[in-house]
């Protein structure tokens, strides 16, 4: 619940509380223990994910077509390596390999909830060929998509 009250310098500023009961060995509420942080402090985290967040929401978008790295830098006016190297730092895979995964769990869904053929699967997700999408499928699921879909279809 966010709360305004003064810093150490006695400033007002925003914080984030949580507060949870305390219970004894018996189950009765003894207390009350909380936690409070300053929305800054979240606002500097996320400064990084922030951004390069409108990069996220594209390829969530667009993961099921051709995606470049070059254009993704662009789009938050970053050089190609500080992209890359901004991405790697807050979700510890690069560019391609989150589009990768993108495409992989849509995979998924696809595999355990229609007919459709693996070759149709790998096309409808963003992969080029069939052959690259089980490369990748098995590269990052451990399994085929053939006993992926045989071991989890509803």
């Amino acid at each position: 619940m966010p709360e305004l009250a003064p810093n150490k310098e006695g400033i007002i500023q925003c914080y984030i509380t949580n507060k949870m009961p305390l219970y004894s060995r018996d189950g009765d509420i003894i207390g009350i223990a909380g936690t409070t942080t300053s929305v800054e402090y979240f606002h500097d985290a996320l400064k990084p994910y922030l951004l390069i967040s409108p990069t996220i929401d594209f390829i969530k978008e667009n993961y099921h077509q051709t995606i470049s790295i070059p254009d993704l830098a662009a789009m938050v006016n970053m050089k190609i390596r500080k992209f890359e190297h901004s991405f790697k730092d807050i979700f510890q895979i690069t560019p391609q390999t989150y589009i990768i995964k993108m495409r992989i769990h849509d995979a998924c869904q696809k595999l355990t909830t229609t007919n459709m053929s693996i070759a149709d699967i790998a096309t409808s997700v963003g992969f080029y060929d069939h052959s690259t999408f089980t490369r990748q499928f098995t590269k990052h699921m451990e399994i085929k998509p053939v006993k992926y879909r045989k071991k989890y279809r509803n």
